[in-house]
Protein backbone atom coordinates (compact mmCIF):
# COMPACT_ATOMS: atom_id res chain seq x y z
CA UNK A 1 0.00 0.00 0.00
CA UNK A 2 1.14 3.74 -1.04
CA UNK A 3 1.55 6.43 1.67
CA UNK A 4 -0.72 8.90 1.56
CA UNK A 5 0.75 11.74 0.23
CA UNK A 6 1.56 14.76 2.12
CA UNK A 7 1.26 18.34 2.08
CA UNK A 8 2.48 21.04 4.39
CA UNK A 9 0.31 24.41 4.37
CA UNK A 10 1.99 27.24 5.74
CA UNK A 11 -0.51 29.70 6.78
CA UNK A 12 -1.65 32.22 9.92
CA UNK A 13 -5.24 32.31 8.69
CA UNK A 14 -6.96 30.03 10.50
CA UNK A 15 -10.55 30.03 8.85
CA UNK A 16 -8.55 29.85 5.14
CA UNK A 17 -6.08 26.97 6.61
CA UNK A 18 -9.18 24.96 7.48
CA UNK A 19 -10.88 25.60 4.07
CA UNK A 20 -7.48 24.00 2.09
CA UNK A 21 -7.18 21.50 4.28
CA UNK A 22 -10.54 20.33 4.09
CA UNK A 23 -10.24 20.81 0.39
CA UNK A 24 -7.33 18.84 0.33
CA UNK A 25 -7.87 16.07 2.20
CA UNK A 26 -11.58 15.14 0.29
CA UNK A 27 -8.63 14.58 -2.19
CA UNK A 28 -6.93 11.64 0.09
CA UNK A 29 -4.41 14.22 0.74
CA UNK A 30 -2.97 14.03 4.21
CA UNK A 31 -2.21 18.09 5.23
CA UNK A 32 -0.60 19.23 7.93
CA UNK A 33 -1.09 23.61 8.44
CA UNK A 34 2.01 25.20 10.37
CA UNK A 35 2.30 29.30 10.87
CA UNK A 36 4.99 30.85 8.87
CA UNK A 37 6.62 31.08 12.43
CA UNK A 38 6.99 27.05 13.03
CA UNK A 39 8.83 26.62 10.17
CA UNK A 40 12.09 26.00 11.90
CA UNK A 41 10.39 23.70 14.20
CA UNK A 42 8.99 21.80 11.47
CA UNK A 43 10.94 18.53 10.79
CA UNK A 44 7.78 16.97 8.57
CA UNK A 45 7.83 15.05 5.64
CA UNK A 46 6.08 16.43 2.99
CA UNK A 47 5.47 15.76 -0.89
CA UNK A 48 4.32 19.54 -1.74
CA UNK A 49 4.18 22.83 0.00
CA UNK A 50 1.85 25.45 0.04
CA UNK A 51 2.76 28.67 1.32
CA UNK A 52 -0.86 31.22 1.73
CA UNK A 53 -0.11 34.11 4.23
CA UNK A 54 -2.10 36.87 3.05
CA UNK A 55 1.10 39.44 2.63
CA UNK A 56 2.82 41.53 0.44
CA UNK A 57 5.81 42.13 2.34
CA UNK A 58 9.17 39.64 2.93
CA UNK A 59 7.10 36.80 5.15
CA UNK A 60 6.31 34.94 2.15
CA UNK A 61 9.70 34.89 0.62
CA UNK A 62 11.48 34.06 3.53
CA UNK A 63 8.84 31.05 4.02
CA UNK A 64 10.08 29.86 0.60
CA UNK A 65 13.49 30.20 1.57
CA UNK A 66 13.16 28.23 4.56
CA UNK A 67 11.14 25.46 2.74
CA UNK A 68 13.82 25.38 0.16
CA UNK A 69 16.81 25.12 2.32
CA UNK A 70 14.55 22.33 3.90
CA UNK A 71 13.37 20.06 1.25
CA UNK A 72 13.38 19.95 -2.80
CA UNK A 73 9.54 19.24 -3.10
CA UNK A 74 7.39 22.07 -5.12
CA UNK A 75 6.17 25.17 -3.67
CA UNK A 76 3.46 26.63 -4.37
CA UNK A 77 3.14 30.13 -3.31
CA UNK A 78 -0.12 32.31 -2.96
CA UNK A 79 -0.07 35.78 -2.68
CA UNK A 80 -0.71 39.61 -3.38
CA UNK A 81 1.96 40.74 -4.85
CA UNK A 82 1.54 41.03 -8.51
CA UNK A 83 4.68 43.39 -9.48
CA UNK A 84 7.00 41.48 -12.30
CA UNK A 85 9.72 42.20 -9.96
CA UNK A 86 8.15 40.49 -6.62
CA UNK A 87 7.50 37.38 -8.50
CA UNK A 88 10.83 36.93 -10.19
CA UNK A 89 11.94 37.36 -6.56
CA UNK A 90 9.43 34.55 -5.15
CA UNK A 91 11.00 32.64 -7.95
CA UNK A 92 14.30 33.10 -6.78
CA UNK A 93 13.31 31.94 -3.40
CA UNK A 94 12.67 28.75 -4.25
CA UNK A 95 8.33 28.96 -5.38
CA UNK A 96 7.71 26.69 -8.21
CA UNK A 97 4.65 28.58 -8.61
CA UNK A 98 3.51 31.41 -7.89
CA UNK A 99 -0.64 32.08 -7.79
CA UNK A 100 -2.71 35.26 -7.05
CA UNK A 101 -5.85 35.73 -4.65
CA UNK A 102 -8.58 34.38 -5.28
CA UNK A 103 -7.90 31.18 -5.63
CA UNK A 104 -10.77 28.94 -6.31
CA UNK A 105 -10.50 25.53 -4.54
CA UNK A 106 -11.04 24.01 -8.07
CA UNK A 107 -7.92 25.89 -8.92
CA UNK A 108 -5.47 24.61 -6.56
CA UNK A 109 -6.45 21.44 -6.54
CA UNK A 110 -5.26 21.24 -10.45
CA UNK A 111 -2.17 23.34 -9.71
CA UNK A 112 -1.13 20.67 -6.98
CA UNK A 113 -2.27 17.60 -8.93
CA UNK A 114 0.28 18.93 -11.84
CA UNK A 115 3.01 19.49 -9.45
CA UNK A 116 2.26 16.32 -7.95
CA UNK A 117 2.18 14.33 -10.90
CA UNK A 118 5.68 16.62 -11.89
CA UNK A 119 7.48 15.10 -8.89
CA UNK A 120 5.75 11.57 -9.31
CA UNK A 121 9.05 9.08 -8.60
CA UNK A 122 8.25 6.03 -9.82
CA UNK A 123 5.42 4.74 -12.52
CA UNK A 124 2.19 2.53 -10.76
CA UNK A 125 4.16 -0.27 -11.18
CA UNK A 126 6.41 0.31 -8.67
CA UNK A 127 10.25 -0.82 -8.74
CA UNK A 128 11.69 -3.71 -6.44
CA UNK A 129 12.87 -3.47 -3.56
CA UNK A 130 16.70 -3.26 -3.14
CA UNK A 131 18.71 -4.52 -0.64
CA UNK A 132 22.80 -3.24 -1.25
CA UNK A 133 25.47 -3.05 1.39
CA UNK A 134 23.14 -3.82 4.54
CA UNK A 135 21.04 -1.33 3.26
CA UNK A 136 17.19 -2.15 2.36
CA UNK A 137 15.58 0.32 0.43
CA UNK A 138 11.37 -0.19 -0.84
CA UNK A 139 10.15 2.05 -2.56
CA UNK A 140 6.88 1.40 -1.61
CA UNK A 141 6.73 2.17 1.32
CA UNK A 142 9.30 5.33 0.53
CA UNK A 143 11.68 4.19 3.56
CA UNK A 144 15.72 3.21 3.76
CA UNK A 145 16.12 1.12 6.30
CA UNK A 146 19.99 0.63 7.98
CA UNK A 147 22.04 -1.91 9.33
CA UNK A 148 21.08 -1.06 12.53
CA UNK A 149 17.44 -2.16 11.15
CA UNK A 150 15.70 1.98 11.78
CA UNK A 151 13.67 2.85 8.87
CA UNK A 152 14.52 5.77 7.71
CA UNK A 153 11.48 8.31 5.69
CA UNK A 154 12.91 9.69 2.61
CA UNK A 155 11.76 12.70 0.52
CA UNK A 156 10.20 12.35 -2.56
CA UNK A 157 13.48 13.49 -4.60
CA UNK A 158 15.62 11.72 -2.03
CA UNK A 159 13.78 8.41 -2.80
CA UNK A 160 14.58 9.22 -6.53
CA UNK A 161 18.32 9.76 -5.90
CA UNK A 162 18.81 6.51 -3.55
CA UNK A 163 16.98 4.34 -6.21
CA UNK A 164 19.49 5.89 -8.85
CA UNK A 165 22.73 5.27 -7.01
CA UNK A 166 21.96 2.02 -5.06
CA UNK A 167 20.34 0.80 -8.61
CA UNK A 168 23.60 0.53 -9.91
CA UNK A 169 26.03 0.43 -7.15
CA UNK A 170 30.04 1.18 -7.85
CA UNK A 171 29.27 3.01 -10.57
CA UNK A 172 29.75 6.55 -10.72
CA UNK A 173 26.54 8.47 -12.14
CA UNK A 174 27.36 11.95 -13.47
CA UNK A 175 25.91 15.20 -12.15
CA UNK A 176 23.65 15.35 -15.58
CA UNK A 177 22.59 11.69 -15.24
CA UNK A 178 21.39 12.62 -11.57
CA UNK A 179 19.68 15.71 -12.86
CA UNK A 180 18.33 14.54 -14.98
CA UNK A 181 16.87 11.15 -13.69
CA UNK A 182 15.84 12.90 -10.21
CA UNK A 183 14.30 15.99 -11.72
CA UNK A 184 13.26 15.32 -15.13
CA UNK A 185 14.26 17.30 -18.50
CA UNK A 186 12.92 20.58 -16.53
CA UNK A 187 15.69 20.01 -14.57
CA UNK A 188 17.75 21.86 -12.04
CA UNK A 189 21.32 22.85 -11.18
CA UNK A 190 23.89 21.69 -9.06
CA UNK A 191 23.39 23.64 -6.17
CA UNK A 192 19.69 21.64 -5.68
CA UNK A 193 21.78 18.21 -6.44
CA UNK A 194 24.37 19.22 -3.60
CA UNK A 195 22.01 20.84 -1.32
CA UNK A 196 19.63 17.15 -2.11
CA UNK A 197 22.87 15.00 -1.07
CA UNK A 198 23.75 16.68 1.52
CA UNK A 199 20.55 16.24 3.55
CA UNK A 200 20.22 12.45 2.46
CA UNK A 201 23.71 11.79 3.51
CA UNK A 202 22.64 13.51 7.09
CA UNK A 203 19.99 10.58 7.15
CA UNK A 204 21.24 7.95 6.42
CA UNK A 205 25.51 8.11 7.12
CA UNK A 206 26.85 7.12 10.11
CA UNK A 207 28.92 10.04 10.05
CA UNK A 208 28.04 12.72 7.24
CA UNK A 209 31.28 14.71 6.92
CA UNK A 210 33.12 11.15 6.01
CA UNK A 211 30.02 9.33 3.99
CA UNK A 212 30.45 5.28 3.77
CA UNK A 213 27.08 5.13 1.13
CA UNK A 214 27.55 8.12 -1.46
CA UNK A 215 30.59 8.80 -2.42
CA UNK A 216 31.73 12.25 -4.29
CA UNK A 217 33.71 11.64 -7.38
CA UNK A 218 35.89 14.83 -8.37
CA UNK A 219 34.64 16.22 -11.67
CA UNK A 220 32.59 13.09 -12.13
CA UNK A 221 29.70 12.74 -10.44
CA UNK A 222 27.97 10.22 -7.20
CA UNK A 223 28.41 6.42 -6.66
CA UNK A 224 26.90 4.31 -4.12
CA UNK A 225 29.38 2.11 -2.44
CA UNK A 226 27.58 -0.95 -1.43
Amino acid sequence: MRPQTSILLVSDQTETAGIWRYVLEQQDLSCRVVSHDMLERDTVFWDLAIIDLYSTDAKPLWACRSLHEQCSAPILLIWDAREESAVLSAYEAGAAEVLFHPVSPRLLIAKVGAWLRHASIFPMSAPEILRRNKLELNPETRTLTLPDKQAVRLSALELRLTYALMQQPQRVLSWEALLAHVWGHDGADMAQLKNLVYRLRRKIEPNPSQPQYIQTVAGQGYCFSG
